[in-house]
């Protein structure tokens, strides 16, 4: 019922043609990253999994705010691909809201763009004596020495280091930083 009033209020958004090859980065992310999980529980027969990741998406979608063209182009986008995702579970109701956003192509599951699932900037968050402190929005891949120039130079960070000992320093790679004092 959700979805069904969500594509029905938004319908003069979902049925225009837009020209634009571009997409948000972050619902594309979110809408790709909800296809390899659907992928990967479909393999496994994994059905709870499978609604959970589709309402994940679906929630996404809902806080997604449009601010332009290309905005409307990535939420028509992520609408189609999540009801092609539900079709196997609810076809009625898929194929009906596809036939009213005027998807005429077969409906079949949609390809993953692995490369939409590298992040270009990720957070880390940052541990001081394995409590957590601050977030640190920093690029991905980078070293723990990049990371600590980026990390010592927050002031949410430094407040805590003043007159302070390091005497360890953990960090798994684009995941989690934690300083032992």
């Amino acid at each position: 019922r959700r979805m069904y009033n969500f594509v029905i209020s938004n319908v003069d958004i979902l049925k225009a043609k837009y020209g634009i090859a571009d997409k948000n980065k972050d619902l594309y992310y979110e809408t790709n990253r909800c296809i390899q999980r659907y992928l990967k529980d479909l393999s496994k027969y994994q059905f709870n999994t499978m609604i959970a990741s589709l309402m994940e998406l679906f929630n996404s979608i809902q806080d997604f705010k449009i601010q332009n063209d290309i905005d409307k182009t990535s939420l028509k986008y992520a609408i189609e691909v999540l009801l092609r995702l539900l079709y196997p579970m609810a076809p009625h109701i898929s194929s009906e809201l596809l036939e009213v956003i005027d998807y005429n192509q077969d409906i079949t599951l949609p390809a993953l763009d692995d490369l939409a699932l590298v992040k270009d900037e990720i957070e880390i968050p940052v541990q001081i004596n394995g409590k957590l402190r601050a977030t640190c929005k920093v690029p991905a891949g980078l070293e723990q020495e990049e990371i600590m120039k980026i990390v010592l130079s927050d002031t949410k960070i430094s407040k805590y280091l003043e007159d302070k000992i390091l005497k360890k320093i953990i960090y798994v790679k684009d995941k989690l930083l934690n300083i032992v004092l």
